[in-house]
C-alpha cells in the first residue's frame, strides 16, 4: 500500500510521459507549501485510529 504512493507517479509519468510533469509539479509545489497542515492531518488520523481500536479492545 505504501509503494502506490512512489509506483502511482512512476506509472503515470510512463503512461503520459512529459504531459504528467506539470500536474506533478503542482501536486509537489503544494505539498511543500502545506507540509505542516499535510502532517497534522495524517497524524491526526493514525491517532483516532489508534483510540477507535484502544476503546473497541481485542
Amino acid at each position: 500500500m505504501a509503494a502506490t504512493t512512489v509506483a502511482l507517479p512512476l506509472l503515470l509519468h510512463l503512461v503520459a510521459g512529459e504531459r504528467v510533469l506539470t500536474p506533478l509539479g503542482r501536486a509537489r509545489s503544494w505539498l511543500e507549501l502545506h507540509n505542516s497542515a499535510v502532517t497534522a492531518v495524517v497524524l491526526a488520523v493514525i491517532g483516532v485510529l489508534l483510540v477507535l481500536d484502544g476503546v473497541s479492545g481485542p
